[in-house]
């Protein structure tokens, strides 16, 4: 049918625009568009993945009949590290929290070791890094557009890369599964959503700018952030009691969260450190369009009047 034609290719422009890849297969979902990507990767062996990502990029691997790979993190920007992915034939370059990770060095590192690079830039669409735009990273990138992303269309996903065998391949798998299919409702709510993404970032920016600007409390330790981060959510480290705090603000009517528990917790006798306490004192506050001033005052004046439990213990220690 012509119009479903015409919304396909409006979106697969608008995301072209965007990543600057070539080749855009839209998705039912961003797990749908990992998964994909796994079963296109001609290395079949097992994949690296970040510790503190959603469990949903476990479940494609898994899905893909894949082994995986945890690897620990930083604690300055929540990222892993490509010098951990040894005895992985791929791996998944996830940027955590809407901060932009180093591609060009994953590009680098796992060019040099032959390592098959999948982008999830599920979490930075329109941010970039050194002038490299969000989803255009190793050989495929994966794309959400699920409840509260950075583009919220209410779901849909989508496939990019600029390899048009991988292209071809990943083609004819989604033809045969409906289940990977976008439907044309969710196009369409994806292309408006699109549409409105500049602004969308602009809110997330000026939000996370009047938090770190004021959030100043002594138990929170910020990450580092730049201008070029799109920022899914104001994220920080909270260095005191953090589910007795979360219990404090909850009972104010404030919503605060604690994604993600790192992966590596699903192991028996695996230990990673810096994962470990990402998952015990990581805390997230909304900054999404629709976030007005008001909850954020509510969040910086919670934090200011904030006392530890009694009686307090030793602080806990940043790695």
């Amino acid at each position: 049918r012509p119009k479903d034609k015409e919304i396909m290719s409006q979106l697969i422009q608008q995301l072209q625009q965007l990543t600057d890849r070539e080749f855009i297969l839209p998705t039912s979902n961003g797990t749908a568009a990992l998964t994909l990507a796994l079963l296109v990767d001609p290395k079949n062996g097992n994949v690296a993945l970040p510790a503190n990502t959603c469990f949903s990029v476990l479940s494609a691997i898994h899905a893909s009949g894949r082994g995986a790979h945890v690897l620990d993190i930083e604690l300055d920007r929540y990222q892993s590290l490509a010098g951990e992915i040894a005895d992985t034939s791929s791996s998944i370059m996830v940027h955590c929290m809407g901060m932009m990770t180093d591609g060009l060095m994953w590009e680098e590192y796992t060019t040099h070791n032959n390592t098959f690079l999948i982008e999830d830039a599920c979490l930075v669409l329109g941010g970039t890094y050194k002038n490299r735009k969000a989803g255009s990273f190793g050989k495929v990138s994966v794309l959400s557009f699920g409840y509260d992303k950075i583009v919220d269309a209410g779901g849909g996903g989508a496939f990019l890369t600029d390899d048009e065998t991988l292209y071809t391949k990943a083609k004819a798998i989604l033809e045969e599964n409906k289940l990977f299919q976008m439907t044309e409702e969710v196009e369409k709510n994806v292309v408006e959503a699109l549409a409105g993404i500049e602004e969308s970032l602009a809110v997330r920016k000026e939000n996370a700018s009047y938090l770190e600007k004021y959030l100043t409390d002594r138990l929170i330790r910020k990450p580092f952030i730049t201008q070029d981060d799109p920022l899914w959510r104001y994220s920080f480290l909270f260095r005191g009691d953090r589910d007795f705090m979360l219990k404090k603000a909850q009972e104010e009517h404030m919503i605060m969260t604690s994604h993600y528990q790192s992966l590596h917790r699903l192991r028996t006798g695996e230990d990673l450190a810096n994962a470990s306490y990402f998952s015990d004192h990581i805390v997230n506050v909304f900054i999404k369009p629709g976030t007005d001033k008001v909850y954020l005052d509510r969040v910086i004046e919670f934090f200011d009047r904030y006392e530890e439990p009694e009686p307090q213990g030793i602080l806990s220690t940043i790695i």
